[in-house]
């Protein structure tokens, strides 16, 4: 399953003239713990559970206008 999420946060703009002519900033793991990203909840979900491997497996990433594209399978 994937999970694709998108916000605005504007505290995280910046211009892409200043980090060469990047629109986009790709977020490592490390960075993307400080971060904060919506819980999810499933509404009527009976059980769950996480499956947790070996390397994590989401991706983050910041536009220059402040969106945030996260996704994690």
């Amino acid at each position: 399953m994937y999970l694709r999420q998108q916000w605005n946060d504007s505290r995280l703009r910046f211009d892409p003239v200043a980090n060469n002519n990047n629109r986009r900033l790709k977020v490592g793991h490390e960075d993307m713990r400080k971060l904060w990203i919506p819980d999810v909840f499933i509404r009527n979900e009976k059980s769950a559970s996480f499956h947790y491997v070996t390397s994590e497996n989401n991706l983050l990433y910041i536009s220059a206008e402040g969106t945030l594209w996260y996704v994690s399978k």
